[in-house]
């Protein structure tokens, strides 16, 4: 058996002379099938890593120490699958590939934080395979946050599974309001903040209101939260707002509408997360499309803030952290 380990690290530093027709490829050795001595000459890299990795299995599996330079066939796939490009942002040109976003989301205050806000309610989550094939998860309930990637109540099974965007769910009995603030295709940064400075100030005088926050949504607009002096029907919660933002016509110059389809020059003022399992992206979730951060942003620092640069995840910064799925460091 020591003289197969030996042959197999020959092949590793000759790989010109790993032939098929060597004993160890036709008596079908070590995972490898006998029938490759009639497909090809020699063995390819990945063959012999697979060879090499079957024998350590059998023969030396804990602490071996002549471990093989070339990557194993899963591991190999295993490297190029962590490099896919997952969200590709078409206006900066700037891509998060799944080690990146990976790397995001196991940051244990990243973790901690998406987990605060799902905790134990329905969740909507988006799993993203590339840039153009995402979908939607409905009401799967997230109730540990222990690292059991096995298990599809804890959080780290589908920071494992490339799920890219995490929306908490409203309740019908909500102590928290949200207006979306979504921009038509011509409104600039500066018209949407805005509106967004407005409708805090609107909401920050309402008697039933007692606090009042701004959270950049990942994208183009921003929500706006507001915080109830005591807890209230979602649904009475939404047709109130509507009877105070109907008549608004513009704010601070710029065009507002609560229709569904506001136009490229004015801003929506979307009122459809206020329902029971109603949902936008929670706070340090990522956006699909832009791979930006969805996060507070101060009312005294709205005016300064450029998503480009406040919301966009350093990669130079991304630790690299162990995959519980793959058992590996990415």
């Amino acid at each position: 058996m020591n003289k197969d380990h030996e042959i197999l690290h020959y092949f590793e530093a000759n790989p010109k002379e790993a032939t098929t027709s060597h004993p160890l490829v036709k008596m079908g050795m070590y995972g490898i099938s006998s029938a490759i001595a009639y497909q090809q000459d020699l063995l390819t890299k990945q063959q012999i890593a697979d060879m090499h990795n079957e024998w350590v299995k059998l023969y030396d599996p804990i602490g071996h120490k002549t471990p093989m330079s070339f990557q194993t066939t899963k591991q190999l796939e295993n490297t190029s699958r962590w490099d896919d490009v997952v969200i590709s942002n078409k206006d900066t040109n700037k891509t998060l590939t799944k080690r990146e976003i990976y790397r995001y989301y196991s940051d244990e205050n990243v973790r901690k934080s998406l987990f605060s806000q799902i905790e134990n309610e329905p969740v909507m989550m988006r799993q993203a395979m590339d840039p153009g094939e995402s979908w939607i998860k409905r009401n799967p309930v997230i109730r540990k946050n222990v690292q059991d990637v096995n298990d599809p109540e804890d959080i780290q099974y589908y920071i494992e599974r490339r799920h890219v965007e995490f929306h908490p769910t409203l309740k019908e009995n909500t102590e928290k309001i949200v207006i979306d603030i979504d921009p038509g295709e011509n409104i600039s940064l500066d018209e949407v903040k805005k509106v967004t400075k407005y409708v805090e100030s609107l909401l920050a005088n309402q008697p039933y209101i007692k606090d009042v926050d701004i959270q950049y949504s990942g994208n183009r607009g921003f929500y706006v939260w507001g915080y109830l002096q005591s807890t209230a029907n979602i649904n009475d919660m939404r047709e109130k707002l509507k009877k105070l933002l109907t008549p608004i016509k513009t704010m601070h110059g710029v065009t507002t509408t609560l229709r569904a389809k506001p136009g490229k020059n004015s801003v929506r003022l979307d009122l459809s997360p206020m329902k029971r399992l109603g949902s936008v992206k929670a706070e340090n979730s990522l956006d699909y499309r832009t791979g930006l951060i969805s996060k507070k942003v101060p009312s005294i620092k709205l005016d300064s803030f450029l998503p480009e640069v406040d919301a966009a995840i350093d990669t130079m910064l991304l630790k690299p952290t162990y995959s519980f799925k793959d058992e590996t460091l990415v």
